[in-house]
C-alpha cells in the first residue's frame, strides 16, 4: 500500500469514528484548562462574597415577601458558586 492510500485510510477512520477516541490539540487542552481554572476560581470567590450581600439584606430588611425571591436566589447561587469552586487550588 502507498502512502497516499494509507494516509486517506486514516482521514476516512478519523471522520468515521467522528471525535470519539481523537485527542484534541494541545492548545486547545491548554486553553480548556485554563478556563476550567478561571471560571473555578470565580466560582469560588463568588461564593465566599455572596454572605456580602445577603447577610446585610437579611439583617436590615428581614425575611418579608419583598426580601424572600432576591434572598432565594442569592442562597441558591452562592449554592451553585461553591459547588463549581469546591476544587479550587490557590497554589495551581
Amino acid at each position: 500500500m502507498n502512502r497516499l492510500a494509507t494516509t486517506l485510510r486514516r482521514r476516512v477512520h478519523r471522520a468515521v469514528a467522528g471525535s470519539a477516541g481523537v485527542d484534541p490539540p494541545p492548545a486547545a487542552r491548554t486553553a480548556a484548562a485554563a478556563l476550567a481554572r478561571a471560571v473555578r476560581r470565580l466560582a469560588f470567590w463568588l461564593g465566599v462574597s455572596l454572605p456580602c450581600l445577603h447577610v446585610p439584606l437579611l439583617l436590615a430588611a428581614g425575611l418579608t415577601e419583598t426580601t424572600t425571591p432576591p434572598l432565594v436566589t442569592l442562597w441558591t447561587l452562592q449554592v451553585v458558586a461553591l459547588a463549581v469552586g469546591s476544587r479550587y487550588d490557590p497554589g495551581v
